[in-house]
């Protein structure tokens, strides 16, 4: 997907160039009451937290970081995306897509305020609470503090969390999902794993991230619930979703909104923080997801794990890195699913599908762990808890 948010920032620029007088502006890209604000808008990412039990009382002391992103109206930056939907109107050719473009677009406009202060606070069943003030807002307005609160029950399942920059409203619809010792934990890609992104072609691929809603892969959703039924234990609890994509940190609030409406699972996003001069981003998608995936694995090391990826980019060969030193260090890699993409370019997915790229993604790591598909039903059935992955 970084190659996907560098597309969408040079079609801003080559909009410019191809436009050299005022752009009219779409009234509808100035309805959003949150730019009137000094403190305009805010993005509350659900959390989780390790519980540590706290001897045999059934209380657990519970750890973790909580992020919200704060973000204004940035005239330049609006400008430039102004001129792209200038260039891209012509794209859209329904009501519904013009609807989506006016929600997703402003967020790519919004920029990070760092001068934000904020206040979180972490409601702890009723038994604890712990409010954090004065959190300074770093790059692109992203703000993240510890927490740790005690007296928790250990089966809480999830908290209550809210936010308030400064002293304007108070920000909620966010949780910290408590996180047991043992249980299971599922990663997660986003763009043509659970979303229809068609990313071997980038044209496609903005249209549609910009243009068209928000699609799920075929059976992805069924698949998903299937998973968060199959691996509840009585002991873990339900499992954990973490959805670690390389695409931007703006769609974090878009990608909420769409796993809640189709029916995915609960989960806590990790995306790319996206910057012209941010260097991490332009390392790449896999050097996010292996900064990410075993500082999760390294936290819960007691959990079992399973992965889901697809074949347009390199998650077989992330996921075979990060599995192979989970293994070597005890971790419990269950399963790891990959979906073979199809639909888009059928001479790259030929490619990007061989069955000698994936023994040597997988090298090392046992056949029966790592499963590829076109089709979820495929999997439907698979007793992941005993081993059985297919």
């Amino acid at each position: 997907m970084r190659s996907v948010t560098a597309t969408l920032v040079l079609a801003a620029l080559l909009a410019s160039l191809a436009n050299a007088g005022p752009v009219p502006v779409p009234t509808e890209l100035d309805k959003r009451a949150w730019f009137s604000n000094p403190i305009e808008d805010v993005t509350l990412h659900n959390a989780v937290g390790r519980a540590i039990p706290q001897g045999t009382s059934g209380l657990c002391t519970v750890d973790g970081n909580v992020v919200a992103r704060i973000s204004h109206y940035d005239a330049i930056t609006a400008g430039a995306f102004r001129l792209l939907a200038a260039g891209i109107s012509l794209a859209i050719k329904t009501q519904e897509q013009r609807n989506h473009f006016n929600y997703v677009s402003p967020f790519f406009y919004a920029d990070g305020n760092e001068n934000a202060v904020v206040n979180f606070q972490v409601s702890g069943n009723g038994v604890s609470t712990q409010r954090i003030a004065g959190v300074k807002a770093a790059n692109h307005g992203i703000t993240t503090s510890p927490f740790r609160l005690t007296n928790v029950p250990c089966n809480a399942g999830s908290l209550p969390l809210s936010v308030s920059p400064g002293n304007s409203k108070t920000f909620e619809g966010a949780s910290v999902q408590v996180v047991g010792e043992r249980g299971f934990s599922v990663i997660s890609d986003v763009d043509d794993t659970i979303r229809i992104t068609e990313v071997l072609n980038k044209g496609k691929a903005v249209e549609n991230t910009l243009i068209n809603p928000f699609r799920p892969t075929l059976n992805f959703v069924e698949f998903y619930q299937r998973l968060s039924r199959s691996l509840t234990t009585q002991n873990g609890g339900a499992p954990v979703f973490h959805y670690v994509s390389g695409s931007p940190h703006m769609l974090h609030r878009p990608l909420q909104e769409f796993i809640k409406r189709v029916g995915y699972p609960t989960g806590q996003f990790f995306l790319n923080v996206f910057g012209i001069v941010d260097f991490d981003f332009w390392k790449g998608t896999q050097a996010h997801k292996l900064r990410v995936i075993p500082d999760l694995v390294k936290r819960f090391n007691k959990r079992s794990w399973v992965l889901i990826g697809d074949s347009g980019e390199q998650d077989p060969e992330t996921y075979g890195i990060a599995a192979r030193e989970a293994l070597a260090n005890g971790v419990d890699i269950k399963c790891i699913y990959i979906r073979m993409v199809s639909g888009t370019d059928a001479a790259k997915e030929a490619e990007q599908n061989k069955p000698e790229r994936f023994a040597k993604a997988f090298e090392g790591i046992p056949k029966e762990k790592w499963v590829v598909f076109y089709d979820p039903k495929d999997v439907f059935n698979a007793d992941i808890p005993n081993g059985k992955c297919q």
